[in-house]
């Protein structure tokens, strides 16, 4: 097995192949449980991550069980990808469809913070990506294009 990693952008069917393509053995790494902690009755940062987060990453990738392991694409996420030498693919939408994403987010029922802080920083999110993962290791989708349609070009 040659166990990749895909940081994929929120919306682009990562659970929806984690739950629905059974054949592929896939990790969807979501790394919420990993960047919050509850202290206090309030949700805070925790300070480990991302170390925490690519530390697990690594451990499944090194492992090579998976076919594909699902990731984020926060930039520090990104960055400690690039800094621990670890191949990957960001896949992510264009520009042109940020309405369609937020369509996808509402009707998929994330919260309405996470709507809108997409909403706010979806094209800082996409500059972000652009500026830091160099061309040949980017998968800009078409519009109305999930990941499960180009798994095969990764």
């Amino acid at each position: 097995m040659n166990t990749k990693i895909i940081a994929a952008f929120p919306g682009t069917g990562k659970s929806y192949i984690k739950n629905n393509i059974t054949f592929l053995k896939t990790s969807d790494s979501d790394s919420t449980s990993f960047s919050w902690l509850i202290k206090d009755g309030e949700k805070v940062r925790n300070p480990k991550f991302p170390t925490n987060y690519i530390s697990y990453i690594k451990d499944l990738y090194y492992k090579n069980v998976m076919d594909y392991i699902f990731v984020s694409t926060h930039k520090e996420v990104i960055q400690e990808l690039i800094d621990n030498n670890l191949e990957f693919v960001v896949a992510y939408p264009k520009r042109s469809d940020k309405e369609l994403y937020l369509k996808r987010y509402k009707e998929r029922g994330s919260d309405s913070k996470f709507i809108e802080l997409l909403d706010n920083m979806f094209d800082s999110f996409i500059d972000d990506i652009e500026n830091r993962v160099p061309e040949e290791n980017r998968i800009e989708l078409n519009h109305n294009e999930y990941l499960a349609n180009v798994l095969d070009k990764i």
